[in-house]
């Protein structure tokens, strides 16, 4: 919406260093010995071939501008008879600038904003960019110094811009498809940006509705909220808004909490089990030593667990009092691997009371 555009036609002629050069892009799976079979299957002559590794990109010279051209589609049919994710080109691309198709989709979203902004209800924005002084806008191809801006009397029609889009040439023809959604999804933001009431619906064939006056039509009333708010109204909404929005953040917060420690305790809880077994086994077994081994770890577990509780409800006696509740839940589950899903509860009911530090919304 705050820039300004220089648009510029004109092609330059192709350097002689770029006659007969053609570059195959691939996936890694192209061998020189098969791309040379391909490459020369015809009368044209090929004088080099080179690899850039950086790339993946083969060039192949030919003696001549035309051979180049022919080979071409030859080269891409071939890529695409091997599933290949890879494409074939000249080196120097002078097609112009209206049958590209990634120019076509920059001229049609600079235009886009032109256009929508002589739609009815917009005129604000109309009358802001016209009295900047700037275009939105300008065509410098024919002469530079004299840059004539760029004028739209209506709307593009979406469907022609995605007509244009597809008539034009991609190097890579896979892009169609992407570009007209990048194209489509840019109208909307578009819209989005200059609609900033939220109070009207745009369709496809450029009809605008208003929604307040067609809620005044149908019900002979305004909506309950007016969707064009006073400052004060605005300023009361948005804070009423932020409450709310604060009240769900912590809500979810509490909820991923408890679902994130209920998992993690009970994957715990599972692997405490089984260390027990373990045990159980290496004394049915007689291997006293590893027997030990693990009872001396599960103990020191249990052990880290209760310093580390110990040193959890350090604070002032107020905190010291508040958190005494989860350190004797701790020190009577540890012993069973259970404390972390404890210790997510007691989180969880201290986040809903207020009790942890608050938390914003990001």
């Amino acid at each position: 919406m705050g820039t300004c555009v220089l648009q510029h036609k004109g092609m330059p002629p192709r350097p002689a260093i770029f006659d007969g050069v053609v570059l195959v892009i691939d996936d890694a799976t192209v061998t020189e010995p098969e791309l040379r079979t391909v490459a020369t299957a015809t009368d044209a002559i090929l004088i080099g071939i080179s690899f850039r590794v950086v790339v993946c990109t083969w060039e192949l010279r030919y003696t001549s501008h035309d051979a180049a051209e022919a080979a071409v589609p030859r080269l891409q049919a071939w890529l695409a008879s091997r599933d290949s994710r890879g494409f074939a080109c000249l080196a120097y691309n002078d097609r112009a600038y209206d049958d590209r198709g990634w120019t076509v989709f920059e001229e049609s979203v600079t235009k886009e904003v032109l256009g929508m902004r002589l739609l009815p209800g917009f005129e604000s924005v109309r009358a802001h960019h016209e009295s900047i002084g700037i275009a939105k806008a300008y065509e410098i191809s024919r002469d530079p110094n004299h840059p004539t801006s760029l004028v739209l009397d209506m709307p593009q029609k979406p469907q022609e811009v995605r007509d244009a889009i597809y008539a034009a040439h991609f190097t890579n023809g896979a892009d169609r498809d992407g570009v007209c959604k990048l194209y489509e999804r840019y109208r909307a933001d578009t819209f989005a940006a200059l609609d900033v009431d939220q109070r009207y619906v745009l369709y496809d064939d450029n009809s605008l509705v208003d929604m307040v006056e067609y809620a005044k039509r149908l019900g002979g009333a305004t909506p309950a909220r007016p969707l064009r708010l006073s400052l004060t109204a605005s300023a009361n909404a948005s804070e009423e808004d932020g409450r709310h929005r604060q009240l769900t953040f912590e809500r979810n917060a509490m909820l991923t909490l408890l679902v994130h420690t209920s998992v993690v305790g009970l994957v715990q809880f599972c692997d405490y089990v089984s260390d027990i077994l373990c045990l159980v086994q290496f004394k049915r077994q007689g291997n006293d030593e590893s027997f030990v081994a693990g009872l001396t770890a599960i103990s020191l577990s249990v052990a880290i667990s209760y310093a580390l509780a110990i040193l959890g409800i350090a604070g002032t006696a107020q905190e010291r009092q508040q958190r005494m509740g989860l350190l004797l839940g701790i020190l009577i589950l540890a012993p069973l691997n259970l404390h972390l899903l404890w210790v997510g509860y007691c989180c969880s009911v201290l986040l809903k009371c207020g009790l942890l530090p608050s938390l914003q919304t990001p």
